[in-house]
């Protein structure tokens, strides 16, 4: 779905028994093959065959009118390309070879990889194209490289076409390539988020640790009016951020909808209890084939949107690398909200919690 006049465009997923409208896996693949000059990406983890075969196909490919090949970089999570045990036999198959083959093919084209040195988790879903170009763009979102993540998980990628955008995204990819991960980030003089216009548009893009998402999203909370409609993959009640929701409620006339995944809901920590003590409508996931809600969306007002890749978890705020949009668009908020209520109501996709 476009936005912006184009320059912002949302998609959810997977269709089929989830039901959302788009094919993520067609998203991703398209945006990498209508590369032309470069692709800076940073993502947790490739074992998608068909990802891994574009991101291949796009460091093959010449620049327009040239003999010089596209200029593709990689940055991944290590944990997915090691065992934390000898595997006995050593040729023995086992899950993680699926990664590890897509990044020896991978290394083997004109791909430059590297893996991660934050011994958290690197948690980016992130492609930078084409910077200083007619294609440059963004995309990024809630959605792994994963035949999981595009086809049996709820997810969702969103597309920036703005100069701005793509420049704090080049800056991060700057710093992972240089070596600094997760808290060995630069101690930002101000926790403000890069804010932009596009199209007349408040957009803020945030980076953790950078930017302490948490604080941001608290007080986005804090400043809602109405509401609070969210899909959230992992919630766990040491954040503050179920402390503003709850501060919400008590205040009177506000209305928290959400649904959460059903295993990560299942944990102690979960803060589902407190919030449904509070008032809050929630539900968990049921989704089939064994598929998560991995959303990290939350919809304040009808007009703000805050999604990405950021789980409302203390790590994921002080120690992981993740990445924040906001946007203040009616429009985009009723697309994001209408999903979150779809699921919500859906006897399939949901179920209330026992």
């Amino acid at each position: 779905m476009d936005f912006l006049n184009g320059r912002f465009q949302a998609f959810l997923g997977p269709p089929g028994a989830a039901g959302a409208p788009d094919d993520l896996e067609k998203v991703i693949i398209d945006f990498i093959d209508r590369s032309e000059y470069t692709l800076d990406i940073a993502v947790q983890e490739i074992d998608n065959p068909r990802i891994a075969v574009a991101i291949d196909r796009a460091a093959r490919r010449n620049r327009p009118g040239t003999d010089k090949l596209i200029r593709v970089r990689l940055v991944t999570e290590g944990d997915y390309l090691k065992e934390n045990k000898p595997v006995d036999p050593p040729d023995r198959v086992v899950s993680l070879d699926v990664n590890r083959k897509h990044f020896v093919t991978l290394l083997r084209g004109a791909v430059d990889a590297k893996i991660d040195f934050n011994p958290k988790i690197f948690h980016h879903k992130f492609i930078i194209r084409d910077l200083g170009e007619a294609r440059e763009a963004v995309l990024t979102g809630s959605t792994n490289f994963t035949t999981t993540g595009t086809h049996r998980n709820l997810n969702h990628i969103v597309i920036f076409h703005d100069i701005g955008v793509a420049a704090a995204y080049q800056s991060e990819f700057d710093q992972l390539r240089d070596g600094i991960f997760g808290k060995r980030s630069p101690k930002l003089t101000s926790n403000d988020p890069l804010t932009l216009d596009i199209e007349g548009r408040t957009v803020q893009i945030m980076f953790s640790p950078d930017n302490n998402p948490e604080l941001r999203i608290v007080n986005e909370i804090l400043k809602a009016q109405t509401s609070a409609y969210f899909m959230m993959f992992t919630f766990a009640k040491s954040t503050t951020i179920d402390d503003a929701l709850i501060t919400k409620l008590q205040g009177g006339n506000f209305e928290v909808v959400g649904v959460l995944d059903g295993g990560q809901s299942a944990q102690r920590w979960s803060p589902h209890k407190m919030l449904l003590n509070k008032g809050a409508k929630l539900r968990r996931e049921t989704l089939p084939n064994n598929g998560k809600l991995h959303h990290k969306l939350i919809v304040l007002d009808d007009h703000t949107v805050i999604g990405g890749s950021f789980n409302y978890t203390g790590p994921a705020n002080k120690y992981n690398d993740e990445n924040l949009f906001l946007l203040r668009d009616p429009n985009v908020a009723a697309f994001f909200k209408n999903e979150v209520k779809r699921v919500f109501e859906s006897n399939v996709l949901s179920a209330d919690f026992q």
